[in-house]
């Protein structure tokens, strides 16, 4: 039966309930009264209410009967209701025929019987009605640490703010929950009532252990909640710290207290003293008593700020399986909002320190969303923090932009550590957008407040920070002193994510300055330790700068294959292409020196295949062609000269189409107001990396400039020759639109080779003038110049014998290819070296 919403009018009703009640029997009345403060009952109840194994019975009659008495469900678990008319009637009908002890006695009775079937709220409401604070006090005590575990906090704050004062006054324990009550919508009023906790529990002394843990474990969390001061940790570092140090069998202290303390001590002294010669005893037994917390809503509040602090120090093996374990938790529908919400924050700071982007922000989203559809929306800034920090170490300044907009207008409730981040991600985004003028304002509203909240972990960013704006800024002095400072502060700071970003700061500075060897130093060590835990993340992250590390590292032979992973996941491009460092990891390499060859991720691609030839045959073209900004039209022209214009561009199109699928890279081969160019940031050219190399050696060896170091000079030689391994398209015969590269390459070759061997010439190192065109030869045959040189190299060095040889494979080599013969003054030459072997022979004879 559904119990009906119509009101009989109440004097029709009254009436009617009279002459019905006074037709009922003894037995039937006395249980009608005994029951009349229950708002619903079992047979069960009943009987306890009236002693009377029959009530059970009684009420089903009444039921059927239809006087007026309800039934809820069927079953073995029947629950029966009186209309709320019958109940007032019979309420103010006990209040008549009782006496006030009897009545008082009966309203008790009824508090106890609710409260033993679980029904403890009906029996506050009892409580509450009768003013009766000191029952109600117990009856909050009782049941407080269940209702918080089910996320009852807002209904036992009613309780306790009902309770004078003075009631409360006579245990901590009532200010205890009213802090813990407070503690997701208010950590500042959480926090002062902990305080009020503590004295109190201080001036109950030793036997209360448990209770000074737990207001020291309450107010360190409600500090770092609330995320506005944190030096007002120092005083509860250094009580939890004597009470854990103290806390043994026979203090007072359980082991739940215990663990919560220890796990708030560790989390406040990542927070604020980082540096603290026991964080490493604190974070052991920290995580060695998480287990011990029996209560889901406890231990997970505790997983969770464990997690942010891991996140802060880059432990992110450990967080993924917090992670992990904090789902299964959260399934489970005692878990509050709050945490719920956390584990969110917890989620999208794991992703964006891990560069996933999508991830971060999807739980960043997700985090919003519980806390706006719960109203608890404390950590909603915290969250839109991390999502533009994702975004920017992304790249996606758009997205970065909308999420920093939505930080900007909920700045009324952030915190001051919010704020700090919020002004943070500004600078960093005027960074990537090179105004480094805004940087520089944003960053210092932002190291204001990071010193204001005492967080030495966000000083230490904000200072690496302006060492970099300080170092685009050429103020050298104002860069220095804030590494200096960020160092002062780190120091002892058992970080390593930290370490990584800090020497990461430095070694490029350092480099840029000229400062190799200690730049080196510090590169070496920063991605040893991005090799060893894994990094590839950082907050401040600048592509541009961790590309131009990535370049001097492979240079330097520094943690190559850290290097190459960091650069492929990251997707790292420096400003000037390094086309020249052979480690670069390209998606796409293509050699058209020589044989021409195609590399995917390092694999050849075979070119010779029946259906890849026509895309092949198309890249070919457009290496020939210069490779950027090739028109479509001279493409087609070329590759399809015997068809109409239009069906020729079709015939482009597809064969376009087919050699992306061949490359199998999206950006590989760009199409733009109908030219083609390959993508400089993916695909590394032969031909564009000799050019570097060109250009470098005319600016080495210009004659207006210094002489270079020796080291310098075989660099660039090695330089040249591992890129120029023979013409331009070798195979491809005298195909016209090859051809004219190909001897323009070749001249430039000679060219730069006979540069680099005047350089050892002028130091008369002939030994190196001789390897130098002997490995010329090597390349280009035909090259008889390089014949001639060699010949008087061997000459002067008096290698006379083996500058006949030479003369002899020139004339071979010509002979073949061209069918010619060397030159006058290469037989000059030669004739000159015959006669000094000669010489040489009679002076062996005669001797």
């Amino acid at each position: 039966d559904v119990m009906p919403n119509s009101r009989a009018p109440q004097v029709v009703f009254d009436y009617l309930a009279g002459e019905i009640f006074q037709n009922f029997d003894e037995r039937t009345r006395r249980l009608l009264l005994k029951t009349a403060f229950v708002p619903e009952m079992t047979s069960a109840m009943a009987e306890r209410f009236t002693g009377d194994s029959g009530a059970g019975e009684i009420l089903a009659t009444l039921h059927r009967g239809h006087h007026f008495v309800y039934l809820k469900a069927g079953g073995t678990d029947s629950i029966y209701q009186y209309h709320p008319l019958l109940r007032e009637f019979l309420r103010a009908r006990a209040a008549e025929s009782l006496s006030p002890s009897e009545y008082r006695a009966l309203r008790r009775t009824s508090v106890h019987v609710l409260e033993a079937d679980g029904e403890v709220e009906e029996a506050a409401a009892l409580l509450r009605e009768d003013t009766d604070f000191h029952a109600l006090k117990h009856l909050a005590l009782e049941h407080a640490p269940d209702m918080l575990a089910h996320g009852r906090a807002e209904t036992l704050e009613t309780w306790l703010d009902e309770i004078p004062d003075e009631i409360l006054d006579t245990d901590p324990w009532c200010f205890h929950w009213k802090a813990a009550c407070r503690f997701a919508s208010a950590p500042r009023e959480s926090r002062l009532l902990y305080e009020r906790v503590f004295k109190g529990f201080e001036d109950e002394g030793a036997s209360q252990g448990s209770g000074q843990l737990l207001a020291c474990a309450g107010a360190m969390d409600a500090i770092i909640h609330e995320l506005d001061d944190l030096s007002l940790l120092d005083p509860w570092i250094e009580r939890a710290t004597v009470l854990l140090t103290k806390a043994s069998p026979g203090t007072g202290a359980d082991s739940g207290a215990v663990a919560r303390a220890a796990v708030s001590l560790f989390v406040a002294l990542v927070f604020r003293q980082p540096q603290n010669p026991d964080m490493k005893k604190w974070a052991e037994r920290a995580f060695g008593c998480v287990g011990e917390l029996s209560d889901t809503n406890a231990r997970l509040s505790a997983q969770l700020l464990m997690a942010i602090t891991l996140n802060y120090t880059g432990q992110f093996g450990r967080v993924r399986e917090l992670i992990d374990v904090m789902r299964r938790t959260c399934q489970s529908p005692d878990v509050t909002p709050l945490a719920l919400t956390v584990l969110k924050d917890v989620e999208s700071m794991y992703f964006m320190l891990t560069a996933d982007h999508e991830q971060c922000l999807q739980a960043v989203f997700d985090g919003v969303d519980i806390g706006q559809a719960s109203g608890v929306n404390l950590w909603r800034y915290h969250l839109l923090s991390n999502g533009a920090a994702a975004a920017l170490g992304a790249g996606d300044l758009v997205s970065a932009e909308e999420l920093l907009e939505k930080m900007h207008a909920h700045r009324e409730g952030a915190r001051r550590l919010d704020r700090c981040s919020y002004h943070y991600y500004r600078s960093w985004l005027a960074m990537l957008r090179r105004d480094v003028v805004e940087a520089h304002q944003e960053q210092k509203t932002a190291l204001r407040l990071a010193i204001e909240s005492g967080c030495p972990f966000y000083e230490v960013l904000c200072r690496l920070a302006l060492a970099e704006i300080f170092h685009e800024l050429a103020d050298e002095r104002r860069t220095i002193s804030n590494l200096r400072r960020a160092r002062r502060l780190a120091r002892g700071i058992d970080n390593r994510l930290m370490e990584y970003m800090a020497f990461s700061t430095y070694a490029h500075i350092a480099l840029a300055h000229g400062r190799t060897r200690s730049g080196l130093n510090a590169l070496r060590y920063a991605f040893g330790l991005g090799r060893d835990h894994g990094f590839t993340h950082f907050m401040w992250w600048q592509p541009r700068v961790m590309a131009e590390l990535c370049v001097h590292a492979l240079e330097s032979g520094i943690e190559v294959d850290y290097v190459r992973n960091l650069i492929r996941s990251r997707e790292l491009m420096p400003d000037v292409s390094p086309v020249t460092v052979d480690e670069w990891p390209w998606p796409i390499r293509i050699r058209s020196f020589g044989e021409f060859q195609v590399f995917k991720q390092g694999q050849p691609l075979g070119t010779g295949a029946k259906p890849q030839q026509k895309p092949v045959e198309l890249l070919k073209a457009l290496v020939a062609f210069g490779a950027m900004d090739v028109k479509e039209r001279d493409l087609a022209a070329e590759l399809w000269p015997r068809i109409d214009a239009d069906y020729a561009h079709r015939s482009l199109t597809t064969t376009l189409h087919r050699l992306r699928k061949i490359l199998a890279h999206d950006r590989a081969i760009g199409l733009k107001h109908g030219r083609l160019s390959l993508d400089p940031s993916c695909c590394w050219l032969d031909v564009h990396a000799l050019e570097c190399v060109l250009n470098e050696i005319d600016e080495t060896l210009g004659y207006t400039r210094p002489r270079p170091p020796e080291t310098l000079v075989t660099h660039l030689a090695d330089g040249l020759f591992e890129i120029y391994r023979g013409p331009f398209m070798a195979s491809e015969g005298d195909q016209p639109r090859y051809a004219s590269a190909r001897e323009r390459f070749r001249n430039k070759f000679l060219r730069a080779a006979s540069e680099l061997a005047r350089y050892w010439e002028e130091k008369q190192r002939w030994d190196q003038v001789a390897r130098l065109y002997a490995r010329g030869l090597e390349v280009d045959a035909l090259a008889e110049g390089f014949y001639r040189r060699l010949m008087l190299c061997y000459r002067q060095l008096g290698r006379h014998a083996e500058a006949v040889d030479v003369y002899d494979n020139c004339r071979r080599a010509l002979a073949t290819e061209r069918d010619a013969a060397p030159s006058p003054e290469t037989t000059a030459i030669y004739q000159s070296v015959v006669e000094a072997l000669g010489e040489d022979s009679d002076t062996q004879h005669y001797g």
